[in-house]
């Protein structure tokens, strides 16, 4: 390849190396842009934190609306209230409407997609993940039209399972939505 060289008043300019020099440039924002793409991507996804120690460390904030938030959650969780539970695509209610509670098993939750009155008032969303097979199931947030009052999703599994598996299952994220998970192995 023979190199060009065109002299001007200023200097000469070297074509091969301007050549090499745009090529550099174009690679470099085609780089830029696939970082930020990818970036994009890994910050959609659904945070899933660990359960108690979610609940320990908003305990622990001398933020007074966290710490609040934390007692809520805590009792929505540990306590009894009004429920709607699913099991085997089966709906049955504990107490009285207003339901602020949904249990429901992983075989269940298309289930979720109906806009149901009884999940109008639910602010706990509670999915029990029983077997390995259940990782498989998908739960997209924004399917969950009837849930026009939820705060917190959290995943009960009955067997070892890390936030990674768990934050698999969640197709789209809310930031408006905490999401933990539990481990309770039957014994």
């Amino acid at each position: 390849m023979q190199k060009l060289t065109l002299n001007l008043k200023s200097g000469s300019v070297n074509w091969n190396s301007l050549a090499h020099k745009i090529k550099r440039f174009v690679l470099l924002c085609l780089f830029a842009m696939l970082t930020f793409a990818l970036s994009g991507l890994s910050s959609s996804a659904q945070e899933v934190k660990e359960f108690g120690k979610m609940l320990a460390a908003m305990k622990a904030s001398t933020d007074v609306a966290v710490s609040s938030q934390a007692s809520k959650l805590e009792s929505l969780v540990y306590e009894l209230h009004p429920s709607v539970n699913i099991q085997e695509r089966i709906v049955s209610t504990f107490a009285e409407a207003p339901f602020i509670c949904v249990d429901i098993d992983a075989q269940s939750v298309s289930k979720l997609k109906d806009v149901n009155p009884l999940f109008s008032h639910a602010e706990l969303l509670t999915i029990r993940i029983n077997n390995q097979n259940d990782l498989n199931m998908a739960l997209d947030l924004a399917s969950l039209k009837g849930f026009s009052n939820l705060k917190y999703i959290n995943f009960i599994c009955s067997f070892e399972c890390s936030p990674e598996q768990v934050s698999k299952l969640i197709k789209t994220s809310d930031t408006k939505i905490i999401v933990s998970y539990l481990v309770s192995v039957p014994s």
